[in-house]
């Protein structure tokens, strides 16, 4: 017998809004968000990049990349970092401007980026935040990137009231997560007023949450990211 704190198999734990007073807004063009790539996010006082944007429909799907440190290389350059214990050489071996890609050495392991992509290299995740191409003749093509990333995926119907369980944290379906975009379109544009990001109840081992002083919520949930 003893005190616990109780979460019921799918009650709501806890609700969290990222709210735009002026709204965030871009033109459409070709279902693309343009105006908001690039943009930069604070979530949870971790800094995260809009990598993609694009609406589909009535439905908004955001990419965040957000990690310890955001890098600008050039290409042909060669860099070495230090992540805790892990020791990383970084060669920027071609930025395709045709295809908009590029290719990555890694303690010699080659990688291919898109922007937005990901890549998980010793246990730390690489990503791709932007490819800055320079115009012919003038600077050489650079790269922006994180290391120690993680990439977001916020996307919901912005034109009802309901939430989705669409979120996805590098790759992965959050289960009970759920995301709520709030949003208006006019005149080709797009505001964004507020996502809302709320996440109910689910035990590591399926089913209600019970917590003993001194545990950690986090390390009891199904999907702790």
């Amino acid at each position: 017998v003893g005190d616990f704190l109780y979460f019921k198999e799918s009650d709501q734990i806890f609700e969290y809004q990222l709210e735009f007073e002026n709204g965030f807004e871009s033109d459409i063009d070709n279902n693309e968000l343009e105006d908001l790539e690039d943009e930069k996010l604070r979530i949870l006082n971790n800094i995260y990049f809009v990598s993609n944007a694009k609406l589909n429909g009535n439905k908004v799907e955001l990419d965040l990349v957000g990690g310890t440190a955001q890098i600008l290389m050039e290409e042909g350059e060669v860099a070495n970092y230090k992540i805790g214990n892990n020791e990383f050489r970084i060669y920027v071996d071609n930025i395709d401007d045709v295809n908009k890609r590029i290719l990555l050495k890694v303690n010699d392991q080659e990688y291919q980026f898109y922007k937005g992509d990901i890549e998980i290299v010793n246990g730390i995740i690489f990503g791709l935040n932007n490819i800055f191409f320079s115009e012919a003749g003038e600077n050489v093509d650079k790269i922006a990137f994180m290391i120690g990333a993680e990439k977001i995926r916020f996307e919901d119907n912005y034109n009802d009231d309901s939430f989705s369980e669409t979120l996805r944290v590098n790759g992965r379906r959050i289960s009970h997560g759920f995301v709520k975009i709030k949003a208006n379109k006019e005149n080709n544009k797009l505001k964004i007023f507020d996502i809302r990001y709320r996440l109910k109840a689910n035990s590591k081992d399926g089913g209600s949450i019970f917590l003993k002083d001194g545990e950690n919520l986090k390390h009891n949930l199904e999907d702790p990211d």
